[in-house]
């Protein structure tokens, strides 16, 4: 981004910032745009290895920023800031100027956060964020959304890579090693998303690195990014 004007780069870095402020209403393919815009203009072309069949989060995300091609780091930029004016044309007004950094979101939208607040469970407060009912909950916090992914609330805050969520949840004693219905971990999740900090937060909480899936795959099987591995690879003492 040294060539880009840097008038053009605080713009782009307010309108990356007033994005997580728009995510509980936006459509998935918006996000996907966004996901794609950002890593092209902050990282580039799109060298990473397509993910795994099963990977599906991780391989969307793989196909907004692949699909970009060569496209320019300004024209990215560019494309960024224009998609954030279409659907809140606003949004300097409110941003410019704020000095918030960037959060980055790996999941897209749920459809719980249409529900009313009175209709929400703990695993919508999990997904959309809500520290403070989450450490308020007094129920089981080692279940399974059985009737939809299957998934349970340390898997839910890996997937979305919130790791304050996750902390919040690992004090509340929360089991760490919990299988999904695909005898997935949280580890397996922040791996699969690319979530570093979320990767080494679970390593240092004890996180088992040698639980396979279902489909025989461990976390490490299923990270694309080598500093990811890497932080798998030191736990485990693997050169």
């Amino acid at each position: 981004m040294n060539t880009v004007d840097e008038d053009l780069r605080a713009r782009f870095a307010a309108a990356a910032s007033h994005l997580p402020m728009l995510v509980p209403s936006l459509a998935p393919e918006y996000l996907l745009k966004f996901y794609g815009l950002y890593k092209q203009a902050t990282v580039g072309k799109c060298y990473t290895p397509k993910p795994s069949w099963y990977q599906f989060e991780s391989k969307q995300k793989w196909e907004a920023w692949n699909g970009l091609g060569d496209m320019t780091t300004e024209d990215a930029i560019n494309g960024y800031i224009s998609l954030m004016s279409e659907i809140a044309p606003d949004w300097e007004k409110e941003s410019l100027g704020s000095g918030n950094g960037w959060v980055s979101v790996s999941t897209m939208r749920d459809s719980d956060s249409d529900l009313d607040e009175d209709d929400k469970d703990i695993f919508d407060h999990v997904k959309e964020g809500e520290l403070e009912k989450v450490k308020n909950y007094d129920g089981d916090i080692n279940v399974l959304d059985e009737e939809e992914e299957g998934m349970g609330l340390l898997h839910w805050a890996a997937d979305r890579g919130n790791e304050d969520m996750v902390k919040c949840l690992l004090d509340k004693g929360i089991n760490i090693n919990l299988r999904d219905s695909d005898g997935q971990t949280a580890l397996h999740y922040a791996c699969s998303c690319a979530h570093k900090a979320v990767v080494q937060l679970l390593v240092d909480h004890g996180a088992d690195t040698n639980i396979a899936c279902d489909e025989g795959f461990l976390p490490i099987d299923v990270a694309d990014e080598d500093e990811i591995k890497k932080i798998i690879k030191s736990c485990n003492n693997i050169s």
